[in-house]
């Protein structure tokens, strides 16, 4: 008696085969396509037949007794309208809850409209797979899937120390200081002392021995170095003997001894001090965003310590795009610093003017 196509392939449902064809299918991270309709058979990908309900019996107790670990089954479900069919997809799709290991379960029947049989599971295949890769990406997102390595990321910031301002009510505020991977913004209308704030405070980080890039985008490095020794001029004597920056730097009167010794005396703690961490990069309209990178980089590479990034200001630094407008600029410019924070895990202090 001659065989018939759909006994050839009913003969092949044994224990091995639906072993090998789910193996298969993980290994080739392809669909499993379980079906009772012969048509099927001329597809291309890995295929399972069922035919009755012993042949499902048997499947469910092949997947229950399967462990397959950290992996995820895709299950395409192409069974024809007869009654035998339905009942089949049905106890299917009802007990797959009951497996030890994750399902995508894709129906075909939904997307079968214009009888190509082809067409149709390889849209179908599309889906799957779709709804596989949106499924990996949730599991990343997710806190549980990386919580040993945020643990980790939290254990190893504990013991790094916060870069102190100098200004113990504002290191307050900042619950301990300036920390690694957050952008500070400091802003206030023109001349009120952003500069010199911030200023301040790199001078007391660096001579605290931790490293400090400016980046002035206004002021040149010798205005900057003279506000640094006019503050020293004022720690070291009465605010009479003090001088202020202008005078520093164009010498507007003549000094006594006594004035003279403290300004050489500033000058000297200056250098002491601060200046061996201080590192000022100065100028207009030729610095961005993508040479502040590049700084940080050069310096990280070299095996120097984390520095303190203070850029001044923001409303001066270059272009990121010359098609951007002005406000489009300053929104990538502001990402591109919170950006290099993160990235190399440093304070970026970033003056704004109102």
């Amino acid at each position: 008696m001659k065989t018939t196509r759909k006994e050839k392939e009913n003969k092949y449902f044994t224990e091995k085969y639906v072993q090998q064809a789910i193996d298969e299918a993980i290994e080739q991270d392809e669909p499993l396509v379980v079906s009772n309709e012969l048509k099927l058979l001329q597809t291309d990908g890995v295929k399972l037949t069922l035919f009755e309900m012993k042949d499902y019996e048997a499947l469910k107790e092949i997947l229950s007794n399967k462990n397959i670990e950290e992996s995820c089954l895709k299950l395409i479900l192409a069974f024809n309208n007869t009654d035998k069919g339905q009942e089949l997809k049905n106890a299917l799709k009802s007990d797959l809850k009951d497996f030890k290991y994750d399902f995508i379960v894709v129906d075909w029947q939904d997307l079968e409209r214009s009888g190509d049989i082809k067409g149709a599971v390889a849209k179908a295949k599309e889906r799957v797979n779709n709804i596989h890769v949106i499924e990996k990406e949730i599991k990343k997102m997710n806190a549980a899937s990386d919580f040993l390595e945020y643990l980790k990321h939290i254990e190893s910031n504990t013991n790094l120390q916060a870069a102190k301002t100098g200004f113990s009510k504002f290191d307050e505020a900042l619950v301990g200081g300036l920390r690694g991977g957050r952008l500070y913004v400091l802003g206030a209308i023109s001349s009120l002392g952003k500069t010199s704030f911030a200023l301040n405070i790199a001078d007391n980080i660096a001579s605290a021995g931790r490293d400090v890039l400016v980046f002035s985008l206004e002021m040149s490095t010798i205005e900057l170095v003279a506000k640094s020794i006019s503050r020293e001029t004022y720690k070291m004597s009465n605010k009479k003997l003090a001088k202020t920056a202008l005078e520093l730097m164009y010498h507007l009167q003549t000094y006594s001894d006594k004035e003279q010794k403290i300004i050489d005396s500033a000058i000297n703690n200056y250098k002491k001090t601060t200046a061996m961490h201080m590192n000022i990069s100065e100028g207009v309209g030729d610095i961005g965003v993508r040479q502040v990178r590049e700084a940080v980089a050069i310096r990280r590479q070299t095996g120097e310590s984390k520095p303190v990034v203070i850029v001044d200001y923001m409303q001066i630094l270059a272009p990121y795009n010359q098609s951007l407008n002005d406000k489009q600029n300053v929104d990538k410019n502001v990402t591109e610093l919170k950006r290099i924070s993160r990235d190399y895990n440093i304070p970026v202090i970033l003056i704004s003017s109102f």
